[in-house]
């Protein structure tokens, strides 16, 4: 294919702000210049348009494990001092004859965002002229460059058409595989490597399916079936008819069709297993009946506190509202008598006491006492105490006061061990009617203070104690002392009526049993009933019954309630014989669900021991076939080299004019690697021993000869090939250039004028067509 750049217009792109040149010679460019003017840009360029990228960075960025790839400026790839709207790429081409405009372009505000260089992405335009700015994008640029440079047109340009100054000496540094592998595409093996591909995955799969542990769980599901085609016994099935013996519930394995694992059969039907705990506790249902009632009289029995309660206090549960009123009353008499004990007016101080609906009840019961005033009377004592002043009150509570005392002390004189002792200052007297005078003068003076201070305030204090307060006490206090509560036995009793749910089944229980409950609750018995507990229990220990244990099970309990529902009528329904025979149908049961499962799994061994054996003899005919595919792609790889081999021994030679032995350089390939060797005898590899000249020299004549060889695409670019060569190495390169490459548009780049003029010059002899462009001046002018 036959491509030639007619024109280029950069803008933006690294170095180069705005440059643009129209290409006439369709033999070689020549660009010359200084270090740092632009020509390796050019080059940058040029791929980028043709491949989207820049291969040397996209290795490097590979090869950095920090951060120096990022930059917070944004690409690299636009230039710093470029003030237009973004970076573009142009270039006019003629493909076969054709005219081809291409562009790529991307916006300032766009790249200046992008902080990666491998991310720097140009999109690819077509264009209908060189001018035209607004063309549309190129969806699917991929298929379109395949369709115009050719399939492996990325590929055939970073080693057929592209010899860069050092970054060609990558392929080198690869290891002898990477090498070949570098250049695969060109050797057109990727159906082979496919298949072999293919293959690769398909015994990967395979061997998942013939391996160790696979072969192990075949042994395993090959033992698993044989031991049970051991243990089963077909003469066990159809040897039963089915009866139904729980009719109250639905239970599984009493259903004429039982659908259920292996493992539940097996469960059931175990020695300790829930059918063998059935049978037993039907067999043995008597004795477990009297050892669960013998557990409820143990229970009873070790419930001392609750019986001790119920013989105290059982007959007085449904008495406990009226004995509590009843003692409630008196707390409130009591309380009622104790308020007034400092006199009426210190009463009325505090919270006055109110009469409860109690009170006045038992006060309705005499016709002496007028208690409705009583409330009143306060009422009026407390206006009156309002209106006097504060000394009067004084003296009246001093006087209220000083009359309890009196009283009191008169009424308990006869107990006093001095009987002429005053209780308020100790003063001796000679007897006891002398100090009750005493109080009698004390009494006459302060009534005539009162009096004279606070006569109003007395007068109602008076009235209220003659009329209503005294006889209030004393009716209370005699009704006190006819109807007295024991609190002590109240406060039990109403601890007892707490535990009434338990007294009462307690009672139900003592009843059920026979024993005459009246007998041990009588009488109210507040201590310790020593004599009638020990009775009780002694009649409850008496109905404990003998019990053989040896026929009782842990798992009675859990069967007896979740079978029989704690019926002891469901369960002596059923009969030990009733119990044999429905295990017998489900072990009928059981043998053909076993047989069932037998030839299921019989059938699963097989299909995996056939699975087995396919999957290992398919891996060993693939393995076959593998190496047969390999030995080919080897095979062929081989003659590919041989292909190339000998025109690379030519352009090395042409290039290099003279060698250590003046045999220059082979190419050996065992068909998955490549070497260098300066000697067919020889096995290392020739990198090893050149110098920075032959490399570069290695290098030119092996992407000449692929380019020769395999290039669809007849144009070359050449980076600046003078920097490690000598004259000798370039006359030998030009020559090489004009003779074998006349046909393709050669790009290449030298820092030397002399060499310009020089490659130039000798194309001219050649009546070739040549043309400079001198980088320096170019930068100058568009400065």
């Amino acid at each position: 294919m036959k491509i030639r750049i007619k024109r280029i217009k950069v803008e933006g792109f690294k170095c180069f702000q705005s440059f643009s040149r129209n290409f006439y010679s369709e033999n070689i460019i020549i660009f010359d210049g200084p270090n740092g003017f632009g020509k390796t840009s050019f080059y940058d360029a040029i791929e980028f348009l043709f491949t989207g990228q820049v291969r040397r960075y996209e290795e490097l960025v590979t090869s950095i494990v920090d951060k120096r790839s990022n930059s917070q400026d944004g690409s690299p790839l636009l230039n710093k001092d470029y003030d237009g709207e973004g970076l573009s790429i142009k270039a006019e081409l003629e493909v076969n004859g054709e005219t081809v405009f291409l562009m790529r372009k991307e916006s300032a505000v766009t790249l200046r965002s992008q902080q990666k260089i491998s991310s720097t992405k140009l999109p690819l335009y077509r264009l209908k002229s060189f001018e035209d700015n607004n063309p549309p994008r190129e969806e699917n640029e991929t298929e379109y460059l395949q369709g115009l440079f050719g399939k492996d047109y990325i590929e055939n340009f970073e080693y057929l058409n592209y010899i860069e100054q050092q970054e060609n000496i990558y392929l080198l540094k690869q290891p002898d595989k990477g090498r070949a592998t570098a250049i695969a595409h060109l050797f057109k093996t990727s159906e082979f490597q496919n298949k072999i591909q293919l293959i690769t995955d398909a015994k990967k799969k395979l061997k998942k399916l013939c391996d160790a542990d696979k072969k192990r769980q075949l042994e395993s599901q090959k033992q698993d079936l044989d031991e049970q085609e051991k243990r089963f016994n077909e003469s066990e099935i159809n040897q039963a008819d089915y009866t139904r013996l729980i009719n109250w519930k639905e239970i599984v394995w009493d259903k004429k069709q039982i659908d259920v694992p292996i493992s539940s059969f097996v469960e059931w039907l175990d020695d300790d297993g829930e059918l063998d705990g059935l049978l037993q506790l039907v067999s043995h249902h008597k004795e477990y009946k009297k050892e669960r009632e013998n557990r409820k009289i143990k229970a009873l029995l070790d419930n001392e506190p609750l019986l001790k309660q119920y013989i105290q206090y059982w007959k007085y549960i449904e008495k406990e509202p009226s004995l509590s009123r009843a003692l409630s009353l008196q707390d409130e008499i009591t309380d009622f008598l104790k308020s007034y004990e400092n006199g009426v007016v210190n009463h009325i101080e505090k919270d006055p006491f109110v009469l409860s609906e109690d009170l006045k009840s038992i006060l309705q019961q005499t016709e002496l006492i007028d208690y409705t005033s009583y409330t009143p009377s306060l009422e009026h004592i407390k206006s009156v105490q309002s209106r006097t002043n504060s000394f009067s009150v004084m003296l009246t509570k001093i006087q209220s006061t000083r009359q309890n005392f009196i009283d009191k002390f008169l009424k308990h004189s006869t107990e006093l061990a001095h009987e002429g002792a005053c209780p308020l200052c100790g003063y001796s007297w000679e007897d006891l009617e002398k100090l009750k005078k005493e109080f009698k003068e004390q009494e006459k003076h302060f009534q005539v203070l009162i009096e004279k201070e606070g006569a109003e305030l007395n007068r109602a204090v008076e009235a209220f104690e003659k009329q209503t307060l005294v006889p209030l006490k004393t009716f209370l206090t005699e009704y006190k002392n006819q109807h007295k509560i024991d609190k002590e036995f109240v406060l039990k009793l109403q601890k007892a009526v707490q535990n009434r749910d338990h007294l009462h089944r307690l009672n139900q229980a003592l009843e059920a049993r026979g024993i005459n409950t009246l007998e041990y609750t009588k009488e109210a018995n507040i201590g310790h009933d020593e004599v009638g507990i020990n009775a009780l229990l002694r009649e409850i220990s008496s109905q404990v019954k003998a019990v053989d244990y040896e026929k009782i099970q842990s798992n009675y309990d859990a069967l007896f309630i979740e079978i029989f529902e704690k019926s002891f009528d469901k369960l002596s329904s059923i009969s030990a014989d009733d119990m044999k025979n429905k295990i017998t149908f489900i072990k009928s049961q059981f043998a053909l669900k076993r047989s069932e499962d037998i030839q299921k799994k019989r059938k699963e061994y097989t299909h995996s021991e056939k699975l087995f054996k396919r999957a290992k003899n398919t891996h060993l005919k693939l393995s076959e076939l593998e190496k047969i595919y390999k030995k080919s792609l080897s095979d062929y790889q081989s003659s590919f080299i041989e292909n190339i081999e000998i025109l690379f021994h030519i352009y090395y030679g042409r290039i290099a004019q003279e060698t250590k032995n003046s045999l220059g350089l082979f190419i050996q390939s065992d068909g998955s690697a490549i070497k260098f060797l300066e000697h067919h005898s020889r096995d290392t590899d020739a990198i090893f021993t050149m110098s920075a000249g032959q490399l570069a020299t290695l290098v030119i004549a092996f992407t000449l000869a692929l380019n020769k060889r395999f290039s669809k695409n007849k144009l070359l670019f050449i980076d600046d090939p003078i920097q490690t060569l000598d004259e000798l190495n370039i006359a030998g390169l030009v020559e090489l250039l004009r003779n074998e490459f006349d046909d393709q548009q050669i790009f290449l780049s030298t820092h030397e004028d002399s060499m310009s003029t020089y490659i130039r010059y000798k194309f001219k002899k050649f009546g070739l067509q040549h043309e400079r462009l001198s980088f320096k001046e170019a930068q100058l002018k568009a400065i």
